[in-house]
């Protein structure tokens, strides 16, 4: 976070990557994944 390139792909991050999982979490009523990574994370979701 020292440079500025990466703050702004810190900033891109928030953008794309926690609208989907904060929708997920409010709308299926999801708190924690037991597994890490997205494709596994995913299979989970698809689970429950």
């Amino acid at each position: 976070m020292e440079t500025p390139a990466a703050k702004a792909v810190y900033e891109q991050r928030s953008q794309v990557a926690e609208f989907p999982f904060a929708w997920i979490k409010e709308k299926l009523g999801l708190r924690r994944f037991h597994v890490r990574g997205v494709i596994k994370a995913g299979i989970e979701a698809l689970w429950g």
